[in-house]
Formats: C-alpha cells, structure tokens, sequence
C-alpha cells in the first residue's frame, strides 16, 4: 500500500470514529505530500466542508475541479461549499453539474431537490430532476428519495404508497425501514410491524433499525418490545440521543400499559423537567444598553440573511425557513450572541452536576456547539416533536415573538415538551410547556421529545436554536 492510500485509509478510520481534527490532520498530510493528487485535494476539501470550513472547502473543491475532469463527488463537496457560503444560484449550477455526471446519484439528487424546495415551495419542480432520471427507468434509490420527498413535504400517504409498491420489487433495508416509519406516522401499525420484522430480519444490528422498532412497537401499544429494542439501540450507540428517547417513550408507554410505578420511577428519571429544563435570561453583551436592544438588533440582521421560502428536508420545522450553520457566517452579531450565551451555559452545567444519571455522567464542566441554526416562523409555522440524536443538550434563544405567546391560556407558540411525533397506545401527550420570552435561553436533554404550537397573528416568531456537546479534553 502506497503512503498516500495509507493516510486516507487511517483518515477515514479516524472520521468513521468522529475524531475529525485527526481526520483533517491526516488528509492534511496527504494533500501536502501529494499536491497534485485529484483525490488528496478532494478529500481535503470534503472534511472542511464537514467541519463547515467552507470557504477552504470552496477552493480545495475547486482546485481538483480544475485538475481533472471534474467527477460527480467532487462537483457535490463544491456545491455543498457553495450552499455553506450562501451562494444558491451557483450552487444550483454545482448540483446539476454532479447530476449529469452521475445521473442516479441520491446525495446530489437528495440536496438539489432540497434547495428547489426550500425556494419554491413547489413540490413538482423540486422533483424536477428526480422525475425525469425516473422517466428513463426505474431506480430504487430514487423512488426511495421521492417517497421521503413526499414525506418532507407532508404527504404522508403519497410517501407510504410509493414505498409499498417499491417494497415488493425491491425488499431492501433502506426501502423496508422507510415504509416502517411512515406506516408508523400515520398509524398504519400493521404494515409498519411487518417490514420492521423484515428489516431486523436483515440487520439487526443496525442502530437505526433498532430505533425504528422501538418506535414502531410503541406505535403498537407493546412497550416491553419496544424496551427490548431501545436497549439494544443504547448498547450499539451509547451516546446517540435517539437510543435514550426510544427508552423514554417504552418506559411511559408500560407505565400507562401497566400501572407499575417501577416504569414510572424509571421514567420520571430520565425526563425530570424540573431538574433538567431550564430557561435562563442570556447575558447583555457590552456595547448594548438592555438585553432588548441587542436581540432587536440581532434579530434585523438574522431576517435579513434568511434567504427561503420553506423548511428543509429532515428537519422539525414545517411552513417556516431555517438558516445553518450560522457560525460560518463569521457575523459579528452572531460572535456576540455566542459569547452572550456561554456563562448563561456554564452555569446550567454548574446546576447540573455530575454523577451516574444518562445526561449529567458526561458532564465535564466545557462544552462546544456541535450545531447553530436560526428558525423564522411565520403565522401558521411550528415544529413537529422531536429530539436532536446528535446532541446532548439542546437549546431554544428567542430574538422575535409574536403577540400571541402572552396567552397563557392557548399557549400558542409555546415550546411543548413529551409528546412523541408518532402515535401511540394509549396516546402519550404533552407534560410540559415553557413559554418563549425574547432574550432568554431554555436548555433541556436532547433526548426529551419537543416541538411548537402552531401561532396566529402578523408577527413572526425568530429564533436561534443550537445543540451542546460536552467539550472534548
């Protein structure tokens, strides 16, 4: 094995592992040593746009443009920079180039449909692309992804059809988990028990489908099944959020089922929102006379770089726009803002302690954002339940509020806290709500299922949202 394959092979053994500054370090290397290699310089530029580096990505992607004949892969880690820098309509031109190069490619195809979506709010023209592929012949990763399209879009049962006609030709674990889950969401359990069966039958230890069993056997009212595989989830994943919801959500489920308080205890554990949710009032930065004035002002600037339409595919958001990534910006207003929260933070950690409990046993006193991001919701936007698998704990900062939210009657606009976002029996409803102020940080487990009530009225309702992982030493 030559130096080059060498170092790229113990890169992405290093990534695979999440150690990305020792990942960045060895492509680093390959790329010095190698500077004329096409893949060096696209690997290098890859795992800067991974650690949203995006300008660096820009050139390094460009740069191996420039040295080859330009692959598919390579045209994707390009337009990915370019979303992360902002620059749509060139990215758009990024992503088609990576399509017409690889034509049945999902990420490029995924992400591109993305952006159409996020623009237009038009389902027929960000299925655009997808739609014509598929006119040439049948291809499982791309029914797959128009049957998630639907899903994003909120047509579940357009989503299940596609995924049950693909299922019979195609009976494979990305197809079979998929038809599982929307099955699930809109309450066709016996469909969805089936091709989870199928799926473990084919994977069973795969994370992910053991968290789509837990899901879909609370879906069914068989919380102990649904205990068995989240445990088993926790066991793959220990630090994934998603392993602790699905014990959550099994654990309340068997006390409603049961009546035994040993479930209850065990629950009430894990999601004790007096302890773990807190909403604190952020720091007033210096050079601003109130904490009002600094969120006024951060709030115009935040509006005015939110540049969509409509939520993104994957996410909680529905009828609003999200804006990622918001530390590369390099904003003033948004370096202030993260320096404004950091005591706020450090003294929830404080309060928090240390000890063997699922969420406070990794705290080591120093976190880092793994994640920044600002939701604009308009009259009519909310996010779906939820929880955040990368996380560990999760936060809500709010710039701008609607009139409404001072209702403490409908709660309109709220943050709820409990509810899963799939049914279940019996129904396991919300347990707690924090009413939203503008300037003030609520931080809970990023495990703990949460979402917004939907809002009426003329006025938006802005905020930044990020996830905290405890600093690495």
């Amino acid at each position: 094995m030559n130096l080059l394959k060498a170092l790229t092979l113990e890169a992405k053994k290093a990534q695979l592992a999440g150690n990305y500054s020792l990942a960045l370090d060895l492509y680093q290397q390959a790329y010095y040593r190698f500077p004329n290699s096409i893949s060096a310089e696209h690997n290098l530029a890859a795992i800067l746009g991974d650690l949203h580096r995006f300008s660096e990505s820009y050139h390094h992607s460009l740069n191996a443009l420039r040295k080859g004949e330009g692959a598919s892969a390579t045209w994707l880690v390009y337009a990915r920079a370019l979303m992360g820098l902002q620059l749509y309509d060139e990215a758009a031109q990024a992503y088609q180039k990576a399509i017409h190069r690889d034509p049945v490619s999902y990420d490029a195809h995924r992400e591109y449909a993305q952006l159409l979506w996020m623009k237009t709010n038009d389902l027929e023209k960000s299925l655009e692309f997808v739609n014509a592929v598929l006119r040439q012949g049948e291809v499982a990763a791309l029914i797959l992804l128009k049957a998630q399209i639907f899903e994003y879009a909120g047509d579940l049962h357009r989503s299940q059809q596609l995924l049950q006609d693909a299922a019979e030709k195609w009976p494979v674990l990305p197809i079979l988990q998929a038809l599982s889950y929307v099955s699930m969401r809109i309450g066709n359990t016996d469909v969805a028990l089936k091709s989870i069966n199928q799926a473990l039958e084919t994977a069973p230890a795969t994370f992910s489908v053991r968290v789509t069993a837990s899901y879909v056997y609370a879906s069914a009212g068989n919380g102990e099944t649904a205990l068995e595989h989240a445990c088993e989830a926790e066991r793959i994943q220990p630090r994934n959020q998603e392993a602790l919801a699905c014990k959550a959500t099994s654990l309340r489920l068997l006390y409603k089922t049961t009546d035994d308080n040993t479930y209850l205890e065990r629950y009430q554990e894990l999601c004790d929102y007096d302890r773990f949710v807190a909403k604190v009032p952020v720091d007033i930065p210096v050079g601003w006379d109130t904490r009002e004035a600094f969120f006024a002002d951060l709030a115009e600037e935040l509006k005015s770089l939110h540049p969509f339409r409509t939520h993104p595919f994957g996410q909680s958001v529905r009828a609003g726009s999200q804006l990622p990534n918001l530390l590369s910006l390099n904003n003033p207003l948004v370096r202030t803002f993260k320096d404004a929260i950091e005591e706020p933070i450090n003294r929830y950690l404080q309060a928090l302690g240390n000890d063997e409990h699922s969420l406070a046993k990794y705290n080591n006193g120093g976190w880092e954002c793994s994640g920044i991001w600002s939701v604009w919701l308009p009259p009519g936007g909310y996010h779906e339940n939820h929880i955040h698998p990368q996380g560990w704990l999760s936060s809500a900062c709010y710039l701008e509020l609607p009139d409404v939210i001072a209702d403490e009657k409908e709660k309109a606009g709220w943050l709820k806290l409990g509810q899963p976002m799939f049914p279940t029996q019996p129904e396991l409803g919300i347990e707690h709500w924090v009413k939203p102020e503008v300037g003030h940080l609520v931080l809970f487990p990023s495990y703990m299922w949460h979402g917004t009530s939907v809002f009426k009225g003329d006025k938006p309702r802005l905020s930044i949202a990020l996830d905290i992982v405890p600093k690495s030493k």
